[in-house]
């Protein structure tokens, strides 16, 4: 799962009207979420995701020890998919937009690009990479 929703004012999330119903209706179990960066559209639904399925784990690019790092060159599996983490470059106790978890992900045959909230200054930075996307 890539990033959770909104929360509103009023206290509902996008997490507890859609998704958790949509998983549950479907007998689905996340293991895993990864947050791009620290907008309530993104994060405002961690907390009610975390409340159902206590054991996921969470992965970002928040400087904070409960998470999986989200850095640049780093990777993971997950059955048959592999994750690239191609940005941020350092963790950040609130990272903003530029600072969004950058995830190239692929089967082998197909690649998906998650960039998150990630500017036009931040898509620059990560262009002038050495290694292709």
């Amino acid at each position: 799962m890539y990033d959770t929703g909104i929360r509103w004012k009023s206290g509902g999330t996008i997490a507890k009207n859609v998704i958790i119903p949509y998983l549950t209706h479907h007998r689905l179990q996340p293991v895993a979420m990864i947050i791009s960066h620290d907008h309530l559209d993104h994060t405002g639904g961690i907390d009610d995701l975390l409340r159902a399925y206590p054991k996921l784990t969470i992965r970002s690019s928040f400087d904070n020890p409960q998470h999986l790092p989200c850095l640049q060159g780093g990777v993971w599996q997950w059955k048959d998919l592999t994750f690239n983490a191609l940005w941020p470059l350092t963790l950040s106790r609130s990272p903003k937009n530029n600072d969004s978890c950058v995830i190239s992900l692929t089967d082998g045959n197909s690649v998906i690009l998650l960039t998150g909230d990630l500017e036009k200054e931040g898509e620059a930075q990560l262009l002038r990479r050495k290694k292709p996307i």
